[in-house]
């Protein structure tokens, strides 16, 4: 099982409107395999920072589900809120 965590530093004033996208293709992209999502927003950090965090049970489930039509249809024009980004994979080697 993994963590697939995307980090976004979102435009200035733009975060708001980032998080609402991502959540809005979020729930594609649970109906396409991603079993658990959350979106996190700064509370004390760089501003503007906006995490999509998944669970799935393989990589190969994830990038399905960001490659499926109906997600990237959700997600069309986030590049214009984003500045930069980086995506970490974490394989879960215990659970509690």
């Amino acid at each position: 099982m993994y963590v697939v965590q995307s980090t976004f530093q979102a435009k200035p004033g733009k975060g708001q409107a980032l998080a609402d996208t991502l959540a809005g293709a979020s729930s594609m992209m649970a109906a396409a395999g991603v079993q658990e999502y959350r979106i996190l927003v700064d509370h004390i950090a760089d501003f503007w920072t906006i995490i999509f965090e998944a669970t799935v049970e393989d990589l190969d489930s994830y990038f399905a589900a960001v490659g499926d039509p109906k997600t990237r249809e959700g997600m069309a024009g986030y590049t214009d809120l984003v500045q930069s980004g980086n995506r970490r994979v974490y394989r879960i080697a215990s659970h509690g």
